[in-house]
């Protein structure tokens, strides 16, 4: 939900966050997600409801394609001329794009879908309503990979759990379940898409009316020979009896004559059956045909729309579960920073780094001969380089001077080899990397021409809440310093500087990151 904080008190860290239908949520300090930021009054934010309370929440400044002038207010159909082109690059929420979607799907549970896309979408149905309901989570940048990171996550989870019986508190729990629930759907998600053709006639033949219209056909017809082969194998044995006591009467006597009429209208009768059962395997011959043009027909349009639709839904999925791994991990160890139990715990285990599942690992692995670990030891040590990994820092680096631009990346590279660098001369070009690498950082030279900086930098802070903002810049004067402070700048680097100077500069930058 989107709300603005109305009331914060930093004495007892509780506030009140009002949407706009009037509605007010309180909420503590601990529900707070964004890093950049602390609570202040009138921030506009977004949140997630836990009872009567807000949780989840982030700092959001809303992105919308049109604004209402300041002088014209009163008139809501009177929409601001002065559009930031950049609020549309960076719009994420497609409102066209969903409400195809929401029209493709149907509220019918009996509703059958006679095009290969729409039986996709029908079928994998909570799939696509979970993740237009939880959209909010695709624009975020910190992830923790559920899939790598499940079972020692929960296992430092329910460690803490029994350190302290207190520790799980209704965020936590809902949180856990949140996340319990889009793994289920995606792991059933990804079994039933795994096999095409398994895929194929549960979710689209098995469904499709004209398909089961000829399945129908053909099992009924299925049964009906079975039916009648049992009866040809009794004709066939009464025959042979009657025909065998036959032989014992007199050619002459009523009883010879009256068996032989019963045997030769049995013997009509097996002829009859055995040309129906003729007749019905004919008709099954183009029953089973018309099923095979029928799967031929669909058969690669269902494969295309299917891989398409695995592709985005399997990313989004996997985009919804890593973000929510992410919030719990950061919830759980902020919780234990506060409970005295764990804190007094980890202090005789001689654990003094920052509270961490990967701080959690890493005391766990000191006890484990690396030279003797089991395979279930090293997948640990595997998940150990992934937090190590996720350490990596993305820069970018936007001014209209290549030279100085190479210069800065070296300089960079040079202290840090984790850190990947990323150049733009131009607002396309940045905007481009902007949404392609989602960079940490951003540091720009407010003064290019082809940029208002404030229209720039408040699109891309919608798309990346908590991206770190720097400038470069060629001197530095109060009104650049004004700038800085309304930009939220959180350092300035000054391009004329001497390239040994510059290059301390630049390390003591990255060494604060």
């Amino acid at each position: 939900m989107k709300g603005r904080i109305s009331e914060f008190n930093s004495e007892n860290s509780i506030g009140k966050i009002t949407t706009p239908a009037g509605t007010i949520f309180e909420f503590h300090l601990n529900s707070w997600m964004s890093t950049n930021k602390t609570p202040e009054k009138d921030m506009k934010v977004l949140f997630d409801i836990s009872g009567k309370k807000a949780v989840n929440i982030e700092l959001y400044e809303n992105i919308s394609i049109h604004t209402y002038n300041k002088d014209t207010s009163d008139k809501p159909n009177q929409k601001n001329e002065d559009i930031n082109e950049l609020e549309l690059d960076f719009q994420i929420d497609k409102d066209e794009n969903e409400e195809s979607i929401r029209n493709i799907l149907c509220s019918d549970p009996s509703y059958i879908a006679t095009d290969t896309k729409s039986a996709i979408y029908n079928y994998f149905s909570n799939v696509v309503k979970e993740c237009i309901d939880k959209k909010k989570y695709l624009r975020y940048r910190n992830t923790l990979d559920y899939i790598k990171t499940k079972r020692f996550l929960m296992s430092a989870y329910n460690n803490l759990v029994e350190i302290d019986c207190n520790f799980e508190n209704f965020e936590l729990a809902n949180l856990k379940r949140d996340i319990d629930e889009i793994y289920k759907i995606y792991t059933n998600f990804k079994k039933a898409s795994l096999y095409t053709k398994s895929a194929y006639n549960i979710i689209f033949l098995s469904r499709h009316p004209e398909q089961k219209k000829l399945q129908l056909k053909l099992e009924t017809n299925r049964d009906k020979i079975s039916l009648l082969n049992s009866e040809v194998e009794k004709l066939e044995t009464t025959i042979k009896e009657k025909s065998a006591k036959l032989s014992t009467l007199p050619i002459e006597s009523d009883s010879y004559k009256q068996l032989n009429k019963n045997i030769k209208n049995l013997k009509r009768e097996l002829v009859d059956t055995i040309h129906e059962i003729g007749t019905l395997i004919e008709e099954n011959k183009k029953y089973f045909e018309s099923i095979q043009e029928f799967y031929d027909k669909y058969y690669l349009d269902f494969q295309n729309n299917l891989n398409l639709f695995v592709k985005e839904y399997d990313q989004k999925l996997k985009k919804i579960l890593d973000v929510l791994a992410y919030r719990f991990d950061k919830s759980i160890w902020k919780k234990a920073k506060n409970s005295e139990l764990i804190k007094e715990h980890f202090s005789k285990a001689d654990i003094n780094d920052e509270f961490s599942t990967e701080t959690y690992l890493k005391y766990y692995l000191k006890s484990i001969d690396k030279s003797k670990a089991s395979l279930e030891h090293q997948e640990l040590y595997r998940l150990q380089e992934y937090f190590e990994e996720q350490k990596r820092k993305v820069i970018l680096c936007f001014d209209d001077e290549p030279a100085f631009l190479t210069l800065v990346k070296n300089i960079i590279v040079k202290i840090d080899k984790k850190i990947d660098v990323f150049l733009s001369t131009r607002k396309e070009m940045a905007i481009n990397s902007i949404k392609k690498h989602q960079p940490h950082i951003l540091i720009i030279n407010p003064n290019i021409k082809e940029i208002d900086i404030k229209k720039f930098i408040d699109p891309i802070k919608n798309f990346i809440p908590n991206i770190e903002i720097s400038f470069f810049a060629d001197r530095i004067d109060k009104n650049l310093l004004i700038m800085a402070k309304n930009s939220n700048v959180s350092s300035i680097l000054q391009k004329t500087l001497q390239e040994d100077v510059l290059k301390k500069e630049i390390e003591k930058y990255i060494k604060n990151l």
